[in-house]
């Protein structure tokens, strides 16, 4: 097992002051690199012109200073760091195809810089006590969300939006709190009596906001997978009870709010009803976009519509005409305006495998799914609490892969991305020894 570091408030201040003294004197470049990713996983909630502003200074340090430079360069003889690169290098030759105007295609190729963190927080966060500081900053930036949720809830204070949706929307606000209350249950075993009952309280609402509040059905089932991965990964005893006593109170979970039953019953509605139903629904609407997303795939298979032309070759198999562009030009409002729903023309399928290979083609998917899999090969000496946390975050996310583009969406991909490789540092790959197992 991991070192058992024991976490109360008072020690958080000594032992977090004790480590920035040590970290100024040994690594100073590091310490300030460090902050800014720090500083990313904090703004990125809400304020993404700051999120952008640190993600270019913290690049510009790492080629600018030959220390950072150094260490990030030496991630790329791990397997899972360069084939996360050459996915992102595949993107970039899918530029030379499709029908999107130049600055499209880089835009699309750009929207994946969030990948560059990966060799950084790799690099970053070797070390235990660093691992800790990342998991902590995010349950506290998210505790104090809740808070202001429940307190707008309650209307003891006005909100800016909906209590549902403070960080961006409801499916992001979902996952985010999901991956707070499964890191703050292991906080909470290792900390101190007080402040694990501070803990337990805050996790306490993070499941009732899911449950009560919360109508994105992306956060029940990160939650449901996510946790249910950390119970396979750290339980190596008694699985089969463990799971069953999970399985119940997880059902117990959904039934037990009325908000998650109607939306996963609304759910089921939809999916029954799409081919008659005359007004779009979530559910609907993407499976009408995933059927039309496989026929794509299907006349590009290879190489795909090309970075950033998804929209363009989607609009064509709508309209072969090739009208549409010109009257989505003149009316901003002309998908709305439309009759019939499933004329719309879209440039996301909310479905991120078939997003990747209709525009990428199946070679791009084949290197995004090879990247994630990668992750899985990982060694490590002892069983290790962080390296179960970001494999469960990992599965939680390419569960939902099949119903939104969470893996390049702005949030939750910086979520994932960073929190993947930051809590992945330090351990090594070896692809034989875990395909024995």
């Amino acid at each position: 097992m991991t070192e058992r570091l024991v976490i109360g408030l008072p020690s958080i201040l000594r032992g977090g002051l004790s480590q920035i003294s040590s970290d100024w004197i040994e690594d100073r470049s590091g310490l300030v690199a460090r902050a800014l990713v720090l500083g990313i996983v904090i703004s990125m909630t809400r304020f993404f012109a700051l999120t952008n502003l640190l993600e270019f200074v913290l690049l510009i340090m790492c080629l600018v200073n030959q220390s950072l430079r150094t260490q990030v360069l030496q991630t790329f003889k791990d397997p899972r760091i360069a084939l996360v690169f050459i996915f992102w290098a595949w993107v970039l030759v899918a530029c030379f195809w499709g029908q999107a105007p130049p600055i499209e295609k880089f835009q699309d190729w750009w929207s994946w810089r969030k990948l560059i963190l990966v060799p950084i927080c790799f690099a970053l966060f070797q070390k235990e006590v660093h691992k800790y500081w990342l998991v902590t900053v995010l349950f506290a930036t998210c505790s104090i969300y809740l808070i202001l949720s429940w307190l707008g809830y309650f209307n003891l204070i006005t909100l800016d939006r909906d209590p549902t949706q403070l960080l961006e929307n409801y499916s992001t606000q979902g996952i985010l709190f999901s991956a707070s209350c499964i890191i703050g249950f292991f906080l909470a075993t290792k900390a101190t009596t007080l402040t694990r009952i501070v803990v337990l309280v805050l996790n306490f609402g993070f499941l009732a906001n899911i449950l009560f509040l919360s109508t994105g059905r992306a956060g029940y089932l990160f939650f449901i997978v996510s946790l249910w991965a950390l119970v396979f990964l750290g339980f190596k005893r008694n699985r089969i009870l463990v799971n069953l006593i999970l399985a119940i109170l997880l059902s117990l979970f959904l039934t037990s709010s009325e908000t998650a039953g109607n939306r996963i019953k609304q759910g089921f509605s939809e999916i029954l009803n799409v081919n008659e139903a005359t007004e779009i629904s979530s559910v609907g609407f993407r499976i009408t976009a995933w059927q039309n997303s496989m026929a794509l795939i299907s006349n590009r298979l290879f190489l795909g519509s090309g970075s950033g032309s998804f929209t363009y070759d989607y609009g064509n198999l709508i309209d072969p005409t090739g009208n549409w562009i010109e009257k989505m030009a003149e009316d901003p409002r002309y998908n709305q305006n439309l009759d019939d729903w499933r004329k719309r023309i879209i440039d996301d399928p909310h479905q991120q495998y078939l997003h990747v290979g209709a525009e990428y083609g199946l070679i791009g998917l084949l290197f995004f799914l090879t990247m994630l899999f990668s992750w899985g090969f990982y060694s490590i000496d002892h069983p290790n609490f962080f390296v179960y946390i970001a494999t469960a975050f990992l599965i939680g996310t390419a569960a939902n892969g099949f119903f939104n583009g969470h893996f390049s969406a702005f949030v939750e991909g910086r979520f994932l991305w960073i929190f993947l490789s930051a809590l992945m540092a330090g351990t090594g790959f070896r692809f034989r020894k875990n395909l024995r197992s």
